[in-house]
């Protein structure tokens, strides 16, 4: 080992040793800082830039209660029927429909579409089939529309 004199003293050479160490300490410090900007990119890209997050713009929805009684024996396949032909009589784009119990007699129609025309007309078609069903089975039919 060579020996180096500095102010008056010899000193063993670890030139060598301190690239090394100082080598480790950049290449250390600089995945440190890439690390932490990537953890703080990250968490900025998870922040909501929004309040209206998961809600769908541009989407209206009407609901009412219908009450449905059918005299006889075959009222709930009759019933069933009319809801069914209601349902598929819907035919404009982008509208959805759902009818669901709210309890014997009465029955949530929900529709929902892109536009408020559409959505007007999709409602009229499947009552007014709903309705003609009914009634031609002697039942009778009311719809009340929620606000």
């Amino acid at each position: 080992m060579e020996m180096v004199k500095f102010g008056g003293h010899d000193y063993p050479d670890y030139g060598w040793v301190l690239i090394i160490g100082v080598g480790f300490l950049i290449g250390f410090l600089c995945l440190f800082f890439a690390l932490r900007n990537g953890r703080k990119k990250r968490f900025i890209e998870n922040i909501p830039t929004s309040k209206t997050t998961g809600v769908f713009i541009g989407f209206v929805e009407i609901k009412g209660t219908a009450e449905i009684t059918i005299p006889g024996g075959n009222g709930v396949q009759i019933l069933q029927e009319a809801l069914i032909a209601g349902r598929d009589n819907v035919k404009e784009k982008n509208t959805d429909i759902k009818i669901y119990t709210e309890g014997s007699p009465r029955y949530s129609i929900e529709v929902t579409s892109e536009d408020y025309k559409l959505a007007e007309k999709a409602l009229e078609n499947a009552l007014n089939r709903i309705e003609e069903v009914v009634e031609s089975n002697h039942g009778a039919f009311s719809f009340n529309r929620k606000k």
